[in-house]
């Protein structure tokens, strides 16, 4: 009873650290893209749409940390010499392995029950709507003197603002760049300049022409549907991402057990499970 109070107490300990480590690694890798169009949302819309991120790369993150946080354990109990007092009480590493094993199959057949509602694929056709709904006020949301660039080949610089007018603005849309002495952004996301200079590239020449306004159109509707297919596909994917640590984990075990002499090894023992976890993962996704 002692024992396994203390296995699984250190084992969660660990693991839920690591979770909360992998998850904030993974949650500023998805918010870096879209920081800006954050700020242009609605706060009601910033809230709801942050929780169900953060939902989602929790899950990975507890998923990701299994192998690393047994992996410490594992070493600890064998660098600690734990073993050899375990087995003056006749306790065996294969009980320690039941334990830990036991530990492991609460979080990952939990994540598997939980990962099909937890769908990046919605997530995706969330964030596509709301760049459809909101992505030109991005704009309005740009310090001055800024440049802003999109995932979209789209770049946007202006010296002053005033309301949803623009002063000195310098856009780049595709292949074209155009100057202009000012711009204004209307609801319908469309942007007008006034006074421009036009450059662009096209069959392989540079273009240039000059215009008193000149529009660019930023937005539109969205004609993204959300795929049953894609939806299997990525639940697929999360409950992969945690079955696989469940039916390895005594051939990992084993490996920490008895060839990590070092810490720094154990965890690179860990690296390569996580490797083929997430390999695994992919490959069930890819093969559906």
């Amino acid at each position: 009873m002692l024992l396994r109070r203390y296995l699984i107490s250190r084992f969660y300990r660990t693991y839920f650290f690591l979770a909360l480590m992998f998850t904030a690694v993974i949650a500023v890798a998805q918010l870096f893209p879209i920081f800006h169009l954050l700020f242009a949302l609605p706060l009601w819309h910033t809230l709801a749409y942050g929780t169900m991120l953060l939902s989602y790369t929790l899950l990975l993150g507890t998923a990701l940390a299994l192998f690393p946080a047994a992996a410490d354990l594992i070493h600890t109990l064998k660098e600690g010499r734990k073993f050899h007092i375990l087995y003056t009480f006749g306790i065996s590493e294969k009980r320690v392995l039941k334990l830990l094993w036991l530990a492991v199959a609460v979080v990952a057949l939990s994540g598997a029950l939980v990962a099909p509602i937890i769908n990046y694929q919605k997530i995706s056709y969330i964030t596509k709507y709301i760049k459809a709904r909101f992505g030109t006020e991005v704009l309005l949301t740009i310090p001055p003197r800024t440049f802003f660039t999109s995932g979209e080949g789209f770049a946007f610089y202006y010296t002053s603002r005033g309301g949803n007018s623009f002063q000195k603005v310098v856009v780049k849309f595709g292949e074209n760049i155009a100057t202009a002495r000012g711009a204004k952004l209307f609801p319908n996301g469309v942007l007008k300049l006034k006074n421009v200079s036009l450059f662009g590239r096209e069959g392989g020449y540079t273009s240039w022409m000059e215009s008193r306004y000149y529009t660019v159109a930023l937005g539109g509707a969205s004609s993204y549907t959300l795929s049953g297919k894609k939806l299997l596909k990525n639940a697929l994917f999360a409950v992969a991402l945690f079955l696989f640590p469940l039916l390895v984990f005594p051939l990992f075990f084993y490996t920490i057990f008895g060839r990590a002499e070092t810490k720094f090894s154990a965890h690179l023992w860990a690296l390569l499970f996580l490797i083929l976890q997430f390999g695994v993962a992919l490959l069930v996704k890819a093969l559906l």
